[in-house]
Parts: C-alpha cells; sequence; structure tokens
C-alpha cells in the first residue's frame, strides 16, 4: 500500500474497470503523455448503490487523466462531474479544498486499487470536481472575448495569491469556467 494513503482522511475506495480499450490518442497543444486508462471506463462508488457511472475520456495532462460521468441518472450525486485518475498522490484536491471561493469543488477523493487499464493492474489516486470549460477551449470560440479571458485568468492569480499559494503553471488549459447559472462564474 503505497505511504500516502495511510496519511490521508479519503473518501471509500471506488471500484473502476476498462469498457473501451483502443488508447486515446494525444491531443494537440496538450502535454506529450499517454493518458493512464482508456477511452471509457465504469466507476461503482459504494455509497451509491445501484448507480453504475460510465466515465468517457475527456481530457489528460502531465499526471492525470479526466474522465466525464455520466449514469444517465439525474439524481445521481456525480452526474456531468468529472473523475481526475493519477498513478501518484498529488496535491491539486488539497489545493482546491484551500482555495473553495475559487477553485473547482472536490467532491470525493479517493484510491483505487486494481483498476484494470490495456496491460496492467495498478494502484491509482482519484477525486471528483465539479465540471468546467477549459479557458484555452473558451478562447478560440469565434465570438470568445480573449481579453476578458486574460483577465480572469490574472484576476484567480491574484485571488490565489492573496491567500497564499503562487501559481507556477499557468497554461490556460488549467484554467476553467465554472457551468453554472452565473455566466460571471469563473474558477481556478
Amino acid at each position: 500500500t503505497p505511504e500516502w494513503w495511510v496519511s490521508r482522511n479519503l473518501d471509500p475506495p471506488c471500484i473502476i474497470a476498462v469498457l473501451e480499450v483502443p488508447p486515446v490518442s494525444r491531443r494537440p497543444g496538450r502535454r506529450g503523455r499517454t493518458p493512464d486508462a482508456s477511452v471509457q471506463i465504469t466507476v461503482v462508488f459504494p455509497d451509491e448503490p445501484g448507480v453504475d457511472y460510465v466515465g468517457t475520456y475527456s481530457n489528460h495532462g502531465h499526471s492525470k487523466t479526466v474522465f466525464v460521468l455520466c449514469s444517465g441518472l439525474p439524481s445521481a450525486k456525480f452526474e456531468g462531474c468529472v473523475l481526475k485518475v493519477s498513478r501518484k498522490w498529488g496535491p491539486e484536491p488539497s489545493i482546491f479544498k484551500r482555495l473553495d471561493d475559487i477553485a473547482p469543488k472536490v467532491l470525493y477523493e479517493t484510491r483505487v486499487q486494481n483498476i484494470l487499464t490495456e496491460t496492467t493492474t495498478s494502484d491509482y489516486y482519484c477525486w471528483i470536481s465539479e465540471r468546467l470549460v477549459p479557458v484555452d477551449e473558451l478562447a478560440r470560440l469565434p465570438h470568445a472575448d480573449r481579453e476578458r479571458c486574460v483577465v480572469a485568468v490574472c484576476d484567480v492569480m491574484i485571488r490565489a495569491a492573496r491567500n497564499g499559494l503562487l501559481l507556477s503553471d499557468c497554461h490556460f488549459f488549467n484554467f476553467g469556467l465554472r457551468i453554472g447559472r452565473s455566466a460571471a462564474e469563473r474558477v481556478v
């Protein structure tokens, strides 16, 4: 058992299995890393009996792969949220919790043992958060106000610094717009 599993106060482990085996190709403009899992996975949580989620690959970064969760049940706890999967523990959830007013809400944080990938069984660190629209994708839209995108990212960086966190990886794909009722919502 990795040391970080023992030292963290994590939610109960979930069960993840691969549905679709073909590997995901690298996306242009993103970090050149192969995603950790596959195109589609199933996810089951111990505190939601009878609810099976399908996680569809959304993106991947330097150390994690992101899946959008869908169960087909509007009342499901994590419907439309994102599951982030990493081979190692990372600080992102603790940072999000610390900067709760400007960061996506962390809804679940756990470990997964024996996830089945294309070639191996392994241990993973996972967390679920709100789904955001990456600012780089927003800025590429034809009618996007790119100047406002820059201002919004700078605002979040300043607010994070005021809370004692200096951001070092400030690419637009690391910032997102919260999907919500107000178009003015923005978060890291």
